[in-house]
This record gives C-alpha cells, sequence and structure tokens, in this order.
C-alpha cells in the first residue's frame, strides 16, 4: 500500500484517483480503521462481492486503469515490485492523453 500512497500523492492534482474497494462485509468502522491503521490515503468504498462478480474480478489486488472518458483501458490482477515500474507507466500515459 505504500506504493498506492505514493502514486496517489503523486498524481491526484493531475487528474488521476485511486479508489479502493473493500469486499469485508459491511463493517465500515473495521475497514475505517484497518485504512487508518495501515495509512492509507486514498478513498476506499463499500461493495458487495456480486460486483466483483460482475465483473469477473476473481483476485485481490486487482486493478483496472480507466480513461477521463470513463474507458477501462488496462486491468491487472496481483502486484509486485517488478510492476511498479509498469503501473505508474499506464498512468502517465493516460494523464498524458489528456481528455
Amino acid at each position: 500500500m505504500p506504493f498506492l500512497n505514493q502514486m496517489y500523492e503523486t498524481y491526484k492534482g493531475q487528474g488521476f484517483e485511486i479508489i479502493a474497494l473493500s469486499t469485508e462485509g459491511k463493517n465500515v468502522e473495521a475497514v475505517t480503521a484497518f485504512s487508518k491503521k495501515a495509512g492509507i490515503k486514498y478513498p476506499i468504498f463499500m461493495a458487495e462481492l456480486d460486483l466483483l462478480e460482475k465483473y469477473g474480478i476473481q483476485y485481490i489486488p486487482h486493478h483496472v486503469f480507466i480513461d477521463k472518458k470513463g474507458t477501462q483501458r488496462h486491468e491487472e490482477t496481483g502486484f509486485s515490485e517488478a510492476g511498479k515500474t509498469t503501473f505508474e507507466m499506464r498512468i502517465k500515459e493516460l494523464l498524458k492523453e489528456g481528455g
């Protein structure tokens, strides 16, 4: 999560957003406490499991890159140190396009 915080802080003023979805039930207090303890700086919304099923998300973490027009452009499952460069490249690519 430190990497996502870094990306959020670096690019949020340029039209980039991170929105996290929690599927850990409806306990808002628990999710809020976890967010604070983990130092998460971006918003977390509650999501039902059927939302994940609707979009075919089977594994977490799952990242979806959506452009300014609302079109899904990239999708990745999992996260690794090696993937950080690609992750940031995708952000820069979409921001550069404008829209």
